[in-house]
C-alpha cells in the first residue's frame, strides 16, 4: 500500500510488486459541471479531480513508481478517463512500458490500460 501516490515514502520505495492496480483521480476540474449530482455529493473531491493543466498527474507518478518497484514481469493496470486514454498510453510508452493495451468498459468506452514494465 502506497500512502501517497505523488510522494511515496522511503518504505514504499523498498517494496517490490508484481501488479499495481489503480483507479486514480482522473476528472479534470472543467468536467465538474457535467457530472451527476450523486457523484459530487458522495465522493470526496480528492478522489475525483485533477487540475485541467495536468490530467495525467497520478498516472505519471504511479508509472514512475512502478519503474522502481516492479518485479521482472510487473504489470500495471489503470482505469482512465476516456478523454485522456491515448495520452496515458503515450506516457507509458515514453517510460518504455511494453505490451500497452487499451480496453473498453461495459459501455464500449475505452477506459482501461494494461502495461508491462520495461
Amino acid at each position: 500500500k502506497m500512502e501517497d501516490a505523488l510522494h511515496p515514502s522511503a518504505a514504499a520505495m523498498q517494496q517490490q510488486f508484481d501488479i499495481i492496480v489503480s483507479n486514480p483521480p482522473y476528472i479534470c476540474d472543467k468536467e465538474r459541471t457535467g457530472m451527476a449530482k450523486n457523484v459530487l455529493a458522495y465522493e470526496p473531491e480528492t478522489a475525483l479531480f485533477v487540475p485541467d493543466d495536468d490530467p495525467l498527474r497520478f498516472y505519471r507518478a504511479i508509472a514512475e513508481y512502478g519503474l522502481q518497484v516492479f518485479s521482472e514481469e510487473g504489470t500495471l493496470y489503470f482505469e482512465t478517463n476516456p478523454l485522456y486514454i491515448n495520452n496515458v498510453k503515450a506516457m507509458l510508452e515514453t517510460l518504455n512500458y511494453t505490451h500497452v493495451e487499451l480496453r473498453t468498459d461495459q459501455f464500449g468506452k475505452q477506459r482501461f490500460v494494461k502495461a508491462t514494465r520495461p
